[in-house]
C-alpha cells in the first residue's frame, strides 16, 4: 500500500465518523467517571513527576555540599602542612644549604597554587583594622606610628576557603603606647598638664 492510498483511506474513515453522537445519561455518567478518572490519575503523575523533579534538584545540591564539604576538610589540613614548610623553609639555613632552600621552596610554591586554584585564600591581615570574624588576637604592641587595634605582626596566617572562613589568623595587635595614655588621663580632658608637668 501506498502513503497515498493510506491518507485516502483515513480521509475516508473522517468522513464516515459521526460528528453528531447521542448517549443515554447513564452512558454520559459512565463517561463522566471515566474522565474525571484520567483526570485525577492525570494530576497524580504530574504531582508524582514534580516531586520526582525537586527531589532530583535536591540531592543533586546536596551532593555538591558534601563535595565541597569534603574540600573544605583537605583545604583545612593542607593549611598546616604550608605552614610546617614554612616553618622549615624560614629555619634553614640557606647559605650552608641553597640547593635544599631552593627545592623547599619550589614544593611550597606548587602547593600553594594548586590550593589557590581550588579556592584557598589567605586571609588579609597585614596592617588591616582587627576584624574578629578573621582575626585572632594572641598579642599586643604598644605602637605610637599606628591606629589603635591595627594588624601590625602575623603569628599563623589564616586561610578561607571559597570565602568561607578555614582558620583565622593569628596576629598581633597595636595599641597606644602607656605614656601617651597616662597623659590623656592626667590632662583631665581640659587640656591643662597637672602642675609640675609642664
Amino acid at each position: 500500500m501506498s502513503d497515498e492510498q493510506t491518507a485516502e483511506q483515513t480521509n475516508e474513515q473522517a468522513e464516515q465518523v459521526p460528528t453528531d453522537v447521542t448517549v443515554t445519561a447513564a452512558e454520559f455518567e459512565s463517561l463522566k467517571k471515566r474522565a474525571e478518572a484520567t483526570d485525577a490519575v492525570n494530576d497524580k503523575y504530574l504531582r508524582l513527576y514534580a516531586d520526582f523533579e525537586n527531589s532530583k534538584k535536591m540531592w543533586e545540591k546536596q551532593k555538591a555540599e558534601y563535595l565541597k564539604f569534603g574540600a573544605f576538610n583537605i583545604m583545612k589540613d593542607f593549611s598546616s602542612v604550608l605552614d610546617d614548610i614554612e616553618a622549615a623553609n624560614a629555619t634553614l639555613n640557606k647559605d650552608a644549604h641553597p640547593e635544599y632552600a631552593r627545592g623547599l621552596e619550589m614544593v611550597y610554591t606548587k602547593i600553594r597554587n594548586a590550593l589557590s586554584k581550588n579556592g584557598l585564600k589567605e586571609v588579609e591581615a597585614m596592617d588591616k583594622p582587627f576584624d574578629p570574624h578573621m582575626h585572632e588576637a594572641l598579642m599586643f604592641t604598644e605602637r605610637a606610628d599606628v591606629d589603635e587595634h591595627t594588624v601590625v605582626g602575623i603569628i599563623q596566617k589564616g586561610y578561607l576557603y571559597e570565602d568561607k572562613l578555614l582558620r583565622p589568623a593569628r596576629v598581633t595587635l597595636s595599641r597606644k603606647p602607656a605614656v601617651a595614655a597616662e597623659t590623656n588621663n592626667e590632662n583631665n580632658g581640659n587640656g591643662v598638664l597637672p602642675e609640675g608637668q609642664a
